[in-house]
């Protein structure tokens, strides 16, 4: 996977992601809608068979990047629950 900031500012994070399907953005984007912190999270893929990703954060009143890392946070908890369970 690699990832391009296109815009960096406190409360806008855009990045485009390269060999990533939407599977892993669909999780992160519900995850972050479902915030109080965020006012609006989205991406978007161009081309089907393409494997490139833009993805979009604005939030309200904490940095993006605080709010996004905190966001997969909870995804790699969530996931590593799933995983012990199902062993």
């Amino acid at each position: 996977m690699r990832v391009k900031k296109t815009v960096d500012r406190k409360f806008e994070l855009r990045l485009e992601i390269n060999g990533e399907d939407d599977t892993l953005f669909n999780m992160l984007r519900e995850k972050l809608v479902s915030m109080s912190d965020v006012e609006n999270a989205g991406y978007r893929k161009g081309h089907p068979l393409i494997d490139k990703v833009e993805f979009v954060l604005f939030t309200k009143k904490k940095p993006a990047k605080t709010v996004l890392n905190a966001a997969m946070k909870e995804l790699s908890a969530n996931l590593s629950s799933l995983k012990r369970g199902i062993r």
